[in-house]
């Protein structure tokens, strides 16, 4: 079942992290807790069988990024916790936050290591295209002849056009 995230979920949301070799994220669910409360993010959690199996983020008007200022809503965090992958769990988040974002396109970005590999392709499967401006390194857009690591900082960013006709 899908859900608006509680502050019942954060500690559920940190043991999967941790059971996963990863730190916890108190703090940033805390924050992201905050601004669905203020109405600027809305944060989905999968929860079956009393586990919580992933959530996803959607920012409605981003501050910072490509999205920015151009009205654009992007989802930002989305995690299915390596034990519930390949079960269709991610698919059900990304669907759900698209009708959320309710309106004509929403943004997404997306690591450019293998690490990422699904996630690349579960976006295109699902029609996002590329934004057309290139890859971007902590924020901002790489130039021809630039360096950068590829690291979870390097990233491209897609579009999702039409939704709204298209769930």
């Amino acid at each position: 079942m899908i859900v608006k995230m509680t502050v019942d979920h954060i500690g559920q949301i940190n043991k999967n992290f941790a059971d996963q070799g990863w730190d916890e994220r108190t703090d940033i669910l805390n924050t992201y807790l905050q601004e669905q409360n203020k109405g600027d993010r809305i944060v989905l959690v999968y929860e079956n069988d009393d586990q919580v199996k992933g959530y996803i983020t959607l920012v409605k008007n981003p501050s910072s990024g490509p999205f920015k200022n151009a009205k654009i809503p992007e989802i930002k965090d989305f995690n299915v916790f390596e034990k519930y992958q390949n079960k269709g769990i991610g698919q059900e988040l990304l669907d759900a936050i698209i009708k959320k974002a309710n309106g004509s396109q929403v943004g997404i970005g997306v690591g450019l290591n293998p690490d990422y590999g699904k996630a690349q392709r579960m976006y295109i499967k699902n029609g996002f295209i590329p934004d057309g401006k290139g890859i971007y390194y902590k924020g901002e857009i790489v130039k021809a002849g630039d360096t950068c690591i590829n690291d979870d900082d390097l990233n491209m960013y897609f579009i999702k056009r039409n939704i709204s006709y298209q769930i």
